[in-house]
């Protein structure tokens, strides 16, 4: 049952608004320099992931005194157009789905906190949070931003969702260990996709990644699909597998697409029946662990822990190339037109095509480069960070 509840806002301040970085930016663009511009940061480490808004790039890193810094930039320059300070200590939305963007507002979520911030000022415009802990990212549907938790010991999850302008909070729905786990069962929701039927009912589309208690360790995924229309259990399938990757659901028409523990999953989002399933076979870390599950034209992209990377048919299933050598644990992969993109030690472009890898480029085994990669969709550049600097490259330098 969808329930409103209370929520706690908070107007942001925006601290820093048109600030300079600490040295100018540093721009090479001379004949075969692949850098364009870079920008020192203030702390070094990790990054969130890179969004385009209008002219600007935007990330999020670690600033002076430890506290969590949004941080928006001049795509064509690296000049500092605003920075946003006004985060929560401890607060560090670093992985792949802990933060989203619709229009001109980027949620953020980091454990209990969620955050919106609108990208053409920079200011805050409201924060709120969620009673029990949570492992789920953030994903913008429509007007909302869905993130579920986890009650601590484990006898229920819940669905929330925020309205993106202005932070009210609803529960959508809930699942119980007792109901769904078969008491056994400790449920954990991932976070959804919609889907819409013939019939114009809202359906919300994920997967329960559940741990087993007493059962020698062993784990489930289970898949859901939550009418919003009718604000019911529209079909719920158990132990579709052993276990699952934490990455959500990725939706293309008539298609969901899941990762189980050796599989990559095609479902029928109407009735959750299995379209087709895909082994990817047991190898030493080969399992589903960093890597967001991406669609990349006709064709799903499935990347494993290790070095293997598969295109497959995104409607069949079937294979179209399979590469094993291409690099270990990424933080996210991106596309953009027939290129893949990845960062692993180095930055990876990758034919979607064939499954070549045109280069993987680590700077002469100077910086650390495993942030994400975002591709500019007009002028050709990508926008990365090696843990010390932002970066602005011209890809057709670095091979």
């Amino acid at each position: 049952m969808i329930t409103k509840m209370k929520m706690v806002v908070a107007v942001g301040l925006l601290w820093v608004i048109g600030c300079k970085p600490i040295d100018p930016p540093k721009i090479l663009n001379t004949e075969y320099n692949p850098l364009v511009w870079k920008v020192e940061r203030d702390r070094k480490g990790l990054a969130s992931n890179n969004y385009f808004y209008k002219d600007l790039i935007i990330q999020g890193t670690e600033g002076t005194g430890e506290y969590f810094k949004l941080t928006a930039l001049s795509a064509d320059s690296g000049v500092v157009v605003w920075e946003n300070t006004d985060w929560r200590d401890k607060f560090y939305p670093y992985a792949p789905e802990d933060s989203d963007i619709s229009s001109n507002i980027l949620v953020a979520t980091a454990n209990r906190t969620v955050m919106a911030v609108e990208l053409d000022s920079g200011k805050t415009i409201w924060t709120a949070t969620i009673e029990n802990p949570s492992v789920c990212g953030i994903r913008i549907i429509g007007d909302w931003a869905y993130k579920s938790d986890q009650y601590p010991n484990g006898r229920y999850s819940a669905m929330y969702r925020f309205n993106i302008y202005d932070g009210t909070r609803e529960e959508v729905f809930r699942i119980t260990r007792k109901e769904h786990g078969n008491n056994i069962y400790e449920p954990n929701l991932k976070l959804p996709v919609k889907w819409t039927t013939p019939h114009g009912d809202e359906l919300l589309v994920m997967h329960n990644r559940s741990y087993g208690r007493g059962v020698n360790g062993r784990d489930r995924m289970d898949i859901l699909a939550y009418n919003l229309t009718a604000d019911s259990m529209e079909w719920y399938r158990q132990g579709i597998d052993e276990s699952s990757s934490s990455s959500g659901a990725a939706i293309s028409g008539n298609n969901v697409y899941f990762y189980g523990m050796w599989h990559a999953y095609c479902i029928n989002p109407a009735n959750g029946d299995t379209k087709w399933k895909y082994n990817v076979g047991i190898s030493s870390g080969g399992d589903f662990n960093t890597a967001n599950i991406l669609i990349a034209g006709d064709k799903l992209i499935v990347k494993q822990e290790n070095f293997r990377m598969t295109a497959l048919n995104k409607e069949t299933g079937e294979k179209i190339w399979y590469n094993p050598q291409t690099a270990p644990s990424p933080h996210l992969l991106t596309s953009h037109e027939d290129t893949i993109w990845m960062a692993s030690g180095g930055i990876l472009a990758i034919d979607a095509n064939t499954g070549k890898v045109f280069f993987n480029w680590d700077n002469g085994g100077k910086g650390w480069w495993s942030n994400p990669v975002l591709p500019h969709p007009n002028n050709g550049n990508i926008y990365t960070t090696d843990g010390a600097y932002i970066y602005c490259l011209n890809p057709k330098y670095l091979d």
